[in-house]
């Protein structure tokens, strides 16, 4: 098991969560612990912060899929989609404003951490694959919010944005600067134990042996 930063994490991968596992969950108090520890990486003294294990199922023949002109790796997430899922949620809202604040270089993130074309970077399972993209995409959904997933995806969404808005609002002179450094602590200074599992047998394995050790999956 290594450290690796979100931005170690994404490099050359395409993350996908499976549909046996659970859908996106976090609610209102996992999204305030959240914003908290990311707006207290923003001290240039604190040089990171240990956010959690992210454990992949990496197949030894390593499938590939296309992705704007290269061919990244497909792996599929067994433990730590919830942070993940609300990362992306987060870059979302602080790339689109950057951009719209005229911090145009911004741009060449999209793909590196989201999307491109009609692929995202994190492949959400079951009902609410397709919710996510209009989420990071467009920051709307283009279908009727149904299941519990997609209201929770939802709510997670408009939890950060609201946070955003109101940071903006009382640091009007330092948003700029303020987005930056919230983009930095996310992709930089978030760390992550990681793990990747070869094997499809060493899953159930390992899921049985986070459960005995009391850890709350998500």
């Amino acid at each position: 098991m290594e450290r690796k930063t979100l931005s170690n994490i994404l490099e050359g991968k395409i993350l996908k969560i499976p549909d046996y596992q659970r859908g996106y969950a976090w609610e209102e108090k996992q999204l305030k612990d959240f914003v908290q520890d990311i707006d207290a990486l923003i001290d240039d003294k604190v040089i990171s912060h240990y956010a959690g294990t992210i454990v992949i199922y990496q197949p030894i023949e390593k499938p590939t899929e296309h992705y704007g002109t290269k061919r990244l790796e497909v792996v599929d997430i067994v433990d730590g989609q919830q942070r993940l899922t609300t990362c992306s949620l987060y870059l979302s809202i602080i790339l689109n404003e950057l951009i719209k604040m005229g911090e145009k270089d911004f741009e060449q993130e999209i793909p590196v951490f989201l999307r491109y074309g009609s692929k995202t970077k994190l492949r959400l399972n079951n009902d609410t694959s397709d919710y996510f993209y209009d989420l990071i995409n467009s920051g709307e959904p283009s279908t009727k919010t149904n299941t519990v997933h997609q209201k929770r995806l939802l709510g997670g969404y408009s939890y950060l944005k609201k946070h955003i808005s109101t940071q903006l609002n009382n640091n009007k002179k330092n948003s700029v600067e303020y987005l930056v450094d919230l983009f930095d602590a996310i992709i930089r200074k978030l760390t992550f134990s990681y793990y990747p599992i070869e094997l499809e047998s060493e899953i159930g394995k390992t899921l049985e042996l986070m459960n005995s050790r009391g850890k709350d999956r998500d």
